[in-house]
């Protein structure tokens, strides 16, 4: 895993997208704080998908259920 300061990505943000794109995380240093870049596959609706169902089922049971 790679990790820069915010201050050296401001000019490579397109190249360190790409990385993250095909599978290379990326860790952000800015002042003494961390973000970690990854990939994010959104789920498919329209496919069973035991996340999905795990997901709504929090949104349901969550501490904004009413």
């Amino acid at each position: 895993m790679k990790t820069i300061t915010t201050n050296q990505a401001k000019n490579r943000l397109g190249k360190l997208i790409d990385e993250v794109y095909s599978g290379s995380p990326v860790l952000l240093v800015h002042e003494n704080k961390l973000v970690k870049l990854e990939r994010y596959e959104p789920l498919d609706p329209e496919s069973d998908s035991p996340q999905l169902e795990a997901m709504l089922l929090e949104a349901v049971r969550g501490k904004h259920s009413v």
